[in-house]
């Protein structure tokens, strides 16, 4: 596989980690995560663990057991703000849903 490729997976398996970790946070409750309402410690603890685990294997020499490259530095500032028009979009939305379904959520 062509390196150009290799380091698209590594950038979908760092975004998809976090973005999927975080996105249990905002569907979990109606609220405003992080903010307003926040989960049970195991869940918290098991997301930072996932997230840190799969950071700590893109930034460490472990990527190269898993045949990752390294990834540039503005990568991490361009993930940071992809990751929160995301959770935006998605708080939004939810938003939405509980407008047009009576208030309502899950």
């Amino acid at each position: 596989m062509p390196p150009h490729n290799v380091s698209n997976l590594i950038v979908l398996f760092v975004v998809g980690l976090l973005s999927q970790t975080l996105v249990v946070h905002v569907l979990r409750t109606r609220k405003i995560p992080f903010v307003e309402s926040s989960a049970s410690n195991p869940v918290i603890w098991a997301s930072i663990g996932a997230v840190l685990m799969g950071i700590l294997i893109v930034i460490t020499p472990l990527h190269a057991f898993f045949d990752f490259l390294p990834l540039p530095g503005s990568y991490w500032i361009w993930m940071v703000g992809i990751l929160f028009a995301y959770l935006l979009a998605l708080q939004i939305a939810k938003k939405l849903y509980i407008h047009f379904n009576n208030g309502e959520w899950l």
